[in-house]
């Protein structure tokens, strides 16, 4: 992915959960991707695209995994049924925060596509995306586990504009925008389509037949915030056989007292706003 655009903002990341509105624009065109273009330019579009906020405990896909059912099923068909039971079950399992779904989007005809708000937090700082490039074998686009926080600052970026390239799900045979081809026996890792990856045909390279163009462009802006504790704190007491302690334990006896102490820097306060009334 390039990074085109970000702007910091003044939340800071370990104390607020905040929500971003995001937007797809298409970039897979005549003009960016030339070879074959024109056979399918009536009828080119991006299957609903799945967006999802979670922890580095899940992975929606990633180069070198092995797609998922849920991932497969977008990319040979743009099917989004069997991701979204995955994604269900890791919202169970507390890896997943949040998914939105958006509808099909076609080139020739729709504008930008802008998705439900979807959250996210210190506790699922994480965003992924993915929407098929239809038709085709088993070719999508998205984002793969982005993290919207200014680390420097530690802050949550107010917006952010990136451009993805196509990748191969490693799941279907195909070497040109088609489906319903013969299953790739046994399934690759995903990889990008790049100059040294794309068919020999040349598909998915620019004019010049020299490099492989972005194909979409998301672009994000933070709506709302949250004030919250940070889930994340941990700190060994000095007494007591160095427990291990947390807004909790900030928030019991002499509140006021404990909310001033200072630890790495800063005071509790900083790390349990909810708890010390500290919520601006």
């Amino acid at each position: 992915m390039d990074i085109l655009n970000l702007v910091s903002s003044t939340i800071a990341s370990t104390t607020n959960s905040v929500t971003y509105e995001c937007v797809l624009t298409n970039n897979w065109s005549g003009a960016n991707h030339p070879f074959d273009y024109a056979r399918v330019s009536n009828s080119a579009h991006w299957s609903s695209p799945v967006l999802a906020s979670h922890n580095s405990l899940y992975e929606m896909w990633a180069p070198e995994m092995l797609a998922s059912p849920g991932v497969e099923n977008i990319a040979e068909t743009g099917s989004t049924g069997t991701l979204k039971s995955e994604l269900n079950a890791a919202m169970n399992s507390g890896t997943v925060a949040d998914f939105s779904v958006g509808i099909n989007q076609f080139n020739n005809r729709d504008p930008p596509q802008e998705f439900d708000e979807i959250f996210l937090s210190n506790e699922y700082p994480l965003l992924s995306t993915i929407s098929m490039v239809a038709p085709s074998p088993d070719w999508f686009t998205g984002l793969s586990s982005f993290s919207p926080i200014d680390e420097a600052n530690q802050v949550w970026y107010d917006s952010f504009e990136i451009a993805s390239y196509p990748f191969d799900a490693g799941t279907e045979t195909g070497n040109t925008y088609s489906t319903g081809n013969p299953a790739e026996d046994p399934p690759m890792e995903i990889f990008e389509l790049t100059i040294d990856t794309v068919p020999n045909n040349g598909i998915l390279l620019d004019e010049s037949g020299t490099e492989v163009l972005p194909v979409a462009v998301w672009t994000c802006e933070l709506k709302s915030s949250t004030c919250i504790d940070d889930a994340s704190l941990r700190f060994r007491r000095k007494r007591r056989r160095r427990r291990r302690v947390n807004c909790q334990w900030v928030g019991r006896k002499k509140t006021r007292k404990r909310c001033k102490r200072n630890w790495k820097g800063k005071t509790l306060a900083d790390f349990c706003p909810v708890t010390c009334d500290n919520c601006e």
